[in-house]
């Protein structure tokens, strides 16, 4: 049975499955230059869908999670959005300058010349070994 309000540009239709009980749920259709977001329609034009939750578009959209943010100045770390360093990378939910330093396991350290992580920390590979977890 599909319903469609005309004043409406979006079209309802109810969907049922019939096995021991009958299970019935709206499905939301969006109309021309509309997208759904969960259960919802939006302007793509204006807003943005992010993990289910529509918000206003910044400019160079993105998203962390259900959160919109502009990929320009800012990056999103596991989850978190932070303010966008430059070469930015991510350690775990912080951002760092790829260029200076390194990430060794979730730790942030001055990257040397020949950069090596050893567990958390960084090493010259040049000059040391890594040694079951030991810089040697």
């Amino acid at each position: 049975m599909k319903m469609a309000n005309i004043t409406d540009r979006r079209a309802i239709h109810l969907v049922c499955v019939t096995l021991v009980f009958v299970s019935c749920m709206f499905a939301t259709t969006a109309a021309w230059g509309e997208s759904v977001c969960g259960h919802r329609t939006y302007n793509p034009t204006f807003n943005i869908c992010c993990g289910g939750v529509v918000s206003s578009k910044p400019f160079n959209a993105g998203c962390c999670g259900t959160r919109a943010y502009n990929t320009q100045f800012n990056i999103c770390c596991g989850g978190v959005i932070s303010s966008k360093p430059f070469n930015a990378g991510c350690c775990g939910t912080r951002a760092y300058n790829t260029q200076f330093n390194i990430c060794c396991g979730g730790v942030i350290s001055s990257k040397p010349f020949n950069a090596g992580c050893c567990g958390t920390r960084a090493y010259d590979t040049r000059w040391k070994n890594c040694c079951n977890g030991r810089i040697c």
